[in-house]
């Protein structure tokens, strides 16, 4: 009777520790596009794109299937450099606002990483003018770079530790984590400068992952796989799983961090006030093309220059005139989640760590020496402060279905976009935590690193 009792104390012990609480709130796979407004002006970023409404993309083609959802840019038209707003694309931005929360997206496809590409799965503030009210960039990349930038930018007051031991990214720019400097005045890193750690402060706090299948063509050629984002009073921290190694609790829809998330990609935690400075934040997908961050780092990232011109002209050159490069510039999503805290269940603890040891994931991809050392990418890192406003005034850009776009003799500057101030709207917050696992046997850590 003793041993009886003692082993069914033990056990509600062990599922107590276990039991995050997170509770399925909104499931985005199901009718994916009636959940998102479709962002038709122009691009905060100064990016050579035209954001077509449903109706557009569907007519012409770049929303290629609603079930699974899958979309792209226009890769059949030939424009001229000087045609304006740019190549046709969609920018999504989701109708439910959130404060605190688990966010699984589970990828097959993302944009390859092709020269002049820009995308970005990331949230920021509705209801405050950037960078007030946050972002949170939860895969992002240019160019034909292969690993993931996780980056968050806030108002002054915000930064993080950078512990290596909380994580398995690396941090690669300051701490600092607000935009301090004018747009105009923005500053771009070179990789050299990055791994000096000789940074400026503006860009926001940048965490790399430091494999070269965790975004763009090499995620892609590893048949996708699942990026998960938490979001805390404590802290934000992102998990990615190769296609194989997707932790058991994700796939049984009772996703827990405490339990087979392993060490996190990306952590960030510090001095920050999580609540003062992120609220209110819509799920966005996008991709844009050259702009203020793949439009300065496009002759930098090996790609193809025109004669006599620059990197950004050049670039939008190659965009507008390959438009073929662009066929598997597409995003597929198998689904996208968002959980809460479960009122009824205890809440999670803020720990970094767990005692909880995952098994080992079966994965349908054999590990060789070569997968396992793609760990490290040389493709180079620059950064740059990057400003993603609120919606300024413009009509929406229609265009038409598979024909030229008339040429114009030379580039046009894009227009100033103002920044309209919006009222900060009531918010609601729930308490959720996470923590790490360790892993035993052979499993990927939370940035698809084989350990």
């Amino acid at each position: 009777m003793l041993r009886l009792s003692l082993f069914l104390t033990v056990c509600l012990v062990v599922a107590l520790v276990q039991a995050t609480g997170y509770k399925l709130q909104d499931d985005y796979t199901e009718n994916f596009f009636d959940k998102f407004n479709f962002f038709t002006e122009a691009d905060p970023t100064s990016g050579w794109v035209d954001y077509v409404d449903y109706q557009n993309a569907s007519d012409c083609g770049l929303i290629q299937s609603t079930n699974p959802p899958k979309w792209g840019v226009d890769d059949t038209t030939v424009l001229s450099p000087g045609y304006l707003p740019g190549r046709p694309s969609i920018r999504l931005t989701s109708k439910n606002l959130y404060n605190h929360g688990l966010f699984i997206l589970d990828l097959a496809h993302m944009p390859d990483s092709t020269c002049g590409v820009w995308p970005a799965f990331w949230t920021f503030s509705q209801t405050a003018t950037w960078p007030v009210g946050g972002e949170v960039d939860i895969i992002e990349f240019v160019n034909t770079q292969r690993n993931n930038l996780m980056t968050l930018h806030t108002a002054d007051g915000c930064s993080i530790t950078g512990d290596p031991n909380l994580m398995s990214g690396t941090l690669s720019t300051s701490a600092i984590c607000d935009v301090r400097m004018p747009f105009h005045l923005h500053t771009f890193l070179l990789e050299s400068t990055l791994k000096d750690k000789k940074v400026s402060q503006g860009n926001g706090c940048t965490i790399n992952a430091t494999n070269a299948y965790s975004a763009g063509t090499g995620f892609n050629e590893r048949h996708g796989g699942v990026y998960a984002m938490e979001w805390t009073s404590d802290f934000i921290q992102m998990w990615f799983f190769p296609d194989g190694y997707v932790p058991k609790t994700i796939k049984d829809g009772t996703p827990d961090p405490n339990v087979d998330f392993g060490k996190p990609l990306a952590r960030f935690q510090g001095s920050c006030d999580i609540d003062k400075h992120f609220y209110d934040h819509a799920i966005i997908f996008d991709l844009t093309f050259c702009g203020s961050w793949a439009g300065e780092t496009y002759k930098q990232d090996g790609c193809p220059m025109t004669s006599g011109q620059d990197s950004w002209p050049s670039c939008i050159a190659y965009v507008a005139e390959n438009p073929s490069a662009y066929k598997n510039a597409y995003w597929e999503i198998n689904s996208l989640k968002v959980y809460q805290v479960d009122p009824s269940s205890p809440p999670p603890s803020a720990s970094a760590g767990s005692s909880a040891t995952p098994a080992a994931y079966t994965s349908e991809v054999p590990l060789t020496t070569q997968s396992i050392a793609l760990g490290v990418s040389t493709t180079s890192q620059a950064t740059s402060v990057r400003a993603r406003l609120p919606r300024s005034a413009r009509a929406p850009a229609l265009f038409p279905a598979r024909q030229s776009f008339p040429a114009h003799s030379a580039l046009r500057p894009l227009p100033a976009r103002p920044r309209p101030l919006r009222q900060r709207a009531n918010t609601t917050t729930v308490q959720t935590a996470g923590a790490t696992a360790t892993n035993a046997a052979v499993v990927f850590t939370g940035d698809g690193r084989a350990v």
